[in-house]
């Protein structure tokens, strides 16, 4: 490890390694490669080179247990690379040329585990970080993609006020931007019914996340997005809400209902599913999804590093919008045969034109001459 100081690295590494140190970002200046190998069950170091180029990301955790990850190869002009030994706080470092070297670093995994939180059937796998960023990218190139049509077409809305107010075009403006219009939906969105959805808008904390809520703020999401009636349930009225709230309301459509095992009326389908009715499966959806969002911040990191310097809107995106993008790419691509016009996977599929937001704010232009 280079530092340029050399009491900081003969006191440094020791601390550090025993887990009585904490980094900060003037300690490592910016020629400093390291690499993690999977410590003791306490203590892990990572550092995060983006895929697609950027400043990198490092942390230090205090986790149980440590995991083993991907590695990919990146190049380096680091001065030498830290390995921290499994034995406790013994240090290995092994020196490199200074002049730009291969370097192997660890890449975690998204860990967006459905089986480990206690879901049944035929949830999603562990999703790395690496496949993520390919879809994340693909997904957000592909101008026919919900990217595009839902999330960017979406931006203007909020900085014109639109959704400031419920009114009976909200839920026709919201399932347009989806590609899900129906006239008998608009027309049993009756004032009382308004009111109730606007009351529970209101109780959700405005710019607030959902993994930074507390208990009684979550449940306040999940009365959100078990609002519904006849014809508009889960996918519609979340796709609506997280236009009001988008940092805390989570879209719940058919795709993210199979992520966690359910049938993909999982939140419109009053049955009991797994022994959960439609509002229990909501919730535990959202709690899970509020949790691995808390305590994954550096995989939620590395990935918006890898993709925002192809897609610079995805920098403001909220977490929970990101990790939307990352599940429903990934249960899209399960199916081993392709529909007919669905196109390649998207893991497979190249990165296209970035779409810029610019393109996709309404211009008002006179009618009259």
């Amino acid at each position: 490890m280079l530092t340029r100081d050399d009491h900081i690295r003969k006191a440094g590494i020791p601390n550090m390694a025993s887990g009585k140190w904490a980094l900060s970002r003037w300690t490592w200046q910016d020629n400093l490669m390291l690499a993690w190998y999977g410590l003791d069950t306490d203590f892990s170091v990572r550092l995060y080179r983006p895929i697609a180029g950027g400043p990198v990301q490092w942390g230090v955790d205090f986790e149980q247990p440590v995991r083993e990850t991907p590695t990919v190869s990146t190049r380096s002009t680091c001065c030498s690379t830290l390995r921290l030994a499994t034995a406790g706080s013994s240090v290995d470092l092994q020196e490199t040329s200074p002049y730009g070297v291969a370097v192997t670093t660890a890449l975690p995994e998204m860990v967006i585990d459905p089986a480990a939180a206690g879901f049944d059937g035929d949830v999603l796998a562990p999703v790395p970080v690496t496949d993520a960023a390919r879809r994340v990218l693909a997904f957000c190139t592909e101008p026919r993609s919900g990217w595009v049509t839902y999330h960017l077409a979406a931006r203007s809305t909020h900085t014109s006020g639109l959704f400031d107010q419920v009114t009976t075009w909200s839920l026709l403006y919201a399932n347009a931007l989806a590609g899900r219009v129906d006239i008998e939906d608009v027309a049993g969105f009756s004032r009382d019914r308004r009111r109730d959805f606007a009351a529970r808008v209101a109780a959700v904390p405005e710019d607030t996340d959902l993994h930074t809520m507390d208990d009684d703020g979550v449940a306040t999401v999940v009365n959100l997005c078990h609002f519904g009636y006849h014809g508009v349930w889960g996918p519609k009225i979340t796709k609506m809400g997280a236009l009001y709230r988008p940092h805390a309301v989570p879209v719940l459509d058919g795709h993210v209902a199979e992520v966690f095992g359910f049938n993909r009326e999982g939140f419109s389908n009053k049955a009991r599913q797994h022994g959960l009715d439609r509002r229990e499966r909501i919730d535990k959806v959202v709690r899970a999804l509020a949790i691995w969002i808390r305590i994954h911040r550096a995989e939620i990191a590395a990935l918006r590093d890898a993709v925002t310097p192809t897609v610079p809107e995805i920098h403001d995106l909220p977490d929970l919008q990101l990790i939307d993008i990352v599940l429903w790419t990934s249960q899209d691509d399960k199916p081993i045969y392709r529909r007919p016009g669905q196109g390649k996977r998207w893991i497979d599929r190249p990165v296209g034109q970035h779409v810029t937001a610019e393109e996709l704010r309404p211009e008002p232009i006179p009618a009259a001459k």
